[in-house]
């Protein structure tokens, strides 16, 4: 990060990423606890959707959240740079999707297993693109 930020402001950031992202981690933490309780099995875990959708929403509350930073700043930004941002999270958001009704349609353990990887990645994106958002609202 950026050093003009403050350790403080780093732990104030973190906490308000943190507490955001568990509203997305507490449903999937439901869904895997009643899996295990209902059919204790792992493999009930992989072969549920969700995770593709929860991944979906992650990709595109971080295009949500660093266009709304973009436009609030109001200094010109460097154009190119921002829509290949965008175009990298929409083809997360289009991904997720596919794998998501490909879980409806015909779920396999393939598929199951990049689903959890492509939430994996949502989520290192979820702090990565929070802390970005967060270095051009404070820049003045």
């Amino acid at each position: 990060m950026a050093s003009s930020i403050t350790n403080h402001k780093k732990r104030v950031l973190l906490a308000n990423l943190t507490a955001g992202y568990l509203f997305v981690l507490l449903p999937l933490i439901i869904l895997v606890v009643i899996k295990l309780l209902h059919f204790k099995s792992w493999q009930s875990i992989l072969l549920a959707g969700d995770w593709s959708l929860a991944s979906c929403i992650i990709f595109g509350q971080n295009v949500a959240n660093l266009s709304k930073a973009v436009v609030a700043r109001g200094k010109e930004i460097q154009s190119s740079m921002f829509v290949f941002y965008f175009a990298r999270r929409l083809v997360g958001v289009v991904i997720s999707l596919v794998i998501y009704i490909l879980m409806l349609v015909e779920p396999n353990l393939y598929l199951g297993l990049l689903q959890i990887a492509l939430f994996a990645w949502a989520s290192l994106k979820y702090f990565t693109d929070g802390i970005v958002t967060e270095m051009l609202k404070s820049e003045e």
